[in-house]
């Protein structure tokens, strides 16, 4: 998800690097106007990796997944990523000059800063479900 996410500003920095932007922002394209199609465009593009991966959650039919409206969840959550991930990945465009450079560091900065936050809320998930009773003990007292 971390390189799906930062691919959304490659456009946006090839774009300035070519001047295609300024020649938009030249011609009278409105700015508003602008970063909106370009974000309704980068969330249509979404829609495949979306479908794609609701699929796949679907096809296998896993009872963790599927149970209690389980996919409902599961498709909240990766919409309501690509609504936040593409601003997010707009924001972080602007200082990069090339395409490559912008995505390697945006998958390097997306990779390495969203893990902290998400091991702590794995280990509560799966300690509330998954492990004996006797384990979440051990568990948090190395987390501390």
């Amino acid at each position: 998800m971390s390189i799906l996410s930062a691919s959304f500003s490659s456009f946006l920095v090839a774009e300035r690097m070519n001047n295609a932007k300024h020649l938009q922002m030249v011609s009278g394209v409105d700015k508003v106007l602008f970063w909106v199609t370009s974000y309704l465009s980068d969330l249509i593009n979404y829609l495949m990796p979306f479908t794609l991966i609701f699929v796949c959650f679907a096809a296998f039919n896993q009872d963790v997944f599927t149970a209690n409206n389980g996919l409902a969840g599961i498709a909240m959550l990766l919409l309501f990523f690509g609504v936040s991930a593409i601003p997010l990945s707009y924001l972080c465009h602007f200082p990069f000059k090339t395409p490559m450079n912008s995505l390697v560091a945006q998958v390097t900065t997306f990779t390495c800063y969203r893990r902290p936050h998400i091991v702590p809320h794995m280990c509560a998930g799966v300690r509330a479900t998954y492990l004996p009773t006797d384990l979440p003990i051990a568990l948090t007292l190395t987390l501390t």
